[in-house]
């Protein structure tokens, strides 16, 4: 048992009967297999309901008056999928806000995470080791809805330990697996890249690029030393990269490239360098 958890509930002496303990923590680690998993529950998103009910007490207070289109209710709702945090501090952010507000709000929360989310979001995050940490980032930037064991594979492959990587995402909440694929969160994944993107506002200067624009920028250019450590680029539709023959020896410390539905107009080299 962890010292919390012994200095919360050490010995059954130190309760009446029919006392109850309830303990929450974001690492289920910290309860299994000291507290029996018939006794441990996972809370879960709020539903539909539940959800329009939360938005709707901090969006909407009785006194309210004005009208907002469905679409741009469930365009929040859609956005925060039952996170009932992100729907107490985006509630009270549109309260008595008109529609091209919301309309606003919703376009920028698509491209920018909410601070006051992000931030108690990053907790779980800041509290990982190393090998953690570099495991969520390449899944949040790169592989969410990928195939769990081809990941791990891939992981392993950037000298990562990702067996017990994975086992501690999971344990923390940070991702979850769904019929075999790696699933997260939007909002632990607009975290997880705001990160990234918080490393430098030059591309060469960030760990990680999965933008088509980004990858063009470093690759077509001379730009010195570069940062970049891994690249995942997978568009919807079939595009051509016109970059030079020796693009990708430029890029020294990568370690992680994965191109799918691009080509290239002649032979690239890859640099030899670790």
């Amino acid at each position: 048992m962890s010292p919390k958890l012994r200095a919360l509930a050490g010995k059954a002496n130190w309760f009446g009967n029919g006392s109850r303990i309830l303990v929450t923590t974001r690492d289920s680690q910290l309860l299994i297999p000291r507290i029996d998993k018939y006794h441990v529950y996972e809370v879960q998103a709020l539903d539909n309901s539940e959800a329009y009910e939360l938005l709707s007490k901090h969006a909407f207070p009785p006194h309210y008056k004005l009208q907002i289109k469905a679409d741009l209710v469930d365009g929040v709702l859609d956005h925060v999928k039952g996170l009932p945090l992100a729907l107490e501090v985006l509630g009270s952010l549109l309260c008595g806000r008109r529609q091209d507000e919301w309309e606003s709000t919703l376009d920028n929360l698509s491209r920018i995470p909410k601070k006051d989310i992000n931030d108690v979001l990053k907790i779980s995050y800041d509290g990982l080791e190393a090998n953690e940490k570099e495991i969520f980032l390449h899944i949040v930037c790169f592989f969410k809805g990928w195939e769990f064991c081809y990941v791990k594979k891939v992981l392993g492959g950037c000298d990562l330990n990702a067996v017990i990587g994975l086992q501690i995402l999971t344990e923390r909440s940070l991702i979850r697996t769904e019929s075999g694929n790696i699933q997260v969160h939007d909002l632990i994944q607009l975290m997880g890249k705001d990160i990234v993107n918080q490393e430098s506002d030059y591309p060469e200067r960030r760990s990680r690029l999965w933008q088509y624009e980004d990858v063009l920028d470093v690759l077509s250019r001379d730009m010195g030393d570069c940062d970049v450590k891994a690249i995942v680029l997978e568009p919807l539709v079939p595009i051509k990269l016109s970059i030079g023959h020796d693009a990708f020896t430029k890029p020294r410390r990568l370690r992680l490239l994965i191109l799918r539905n691009v080509s290239f107009q002649g032979p690239i080299c890859l640099s030899k360098e670790e």
